[in-house]
């Protein structure tokens, strides 16, 4: 029961992070709108700390395992990237 808590908590969380650069789009007056992005920021800060309270090694696991992805996601990307403009050097000299 404790994970299944745990895991909706990490769900709100991304949940209220996600919605917070779509509010400005909504028609809402300014001061509304600055009140509901604060109010997305401490829900989702208060909703993270909760899962990882109650997840604790699960949820530090599963955020290093998608830190990985994305590091060898971007390692692939600078390589490529770096390897192309190396052959571009190359040709110009």
């Amino acid at each position: 029961m404790r994970r299944v808590i745990g895991y909706i908590f990490l769900f709100f969380s991304c949940f209220a992070w996600c919605l917070i650069p779509v509010v400005p789009f909504f028609d809402l007056s300014l001061p509304l709108s600055a009140g509901v992005i604060t109010s997305l920021l401490l829900f989702g800060e208060i909703t993270w700390w909760l899962s990882v309270f109650l997840l604790g090694k699960e949820l530090v696991f599963f955020m290093g395992l998608i830190i990985k992805k994305i590091k060898n996601i971007s390692l692939f990307y600078f390589r490529k990237v770096f390897l192309k403009l190396i052959k571009e050097n190359n040709k110009i000299n």
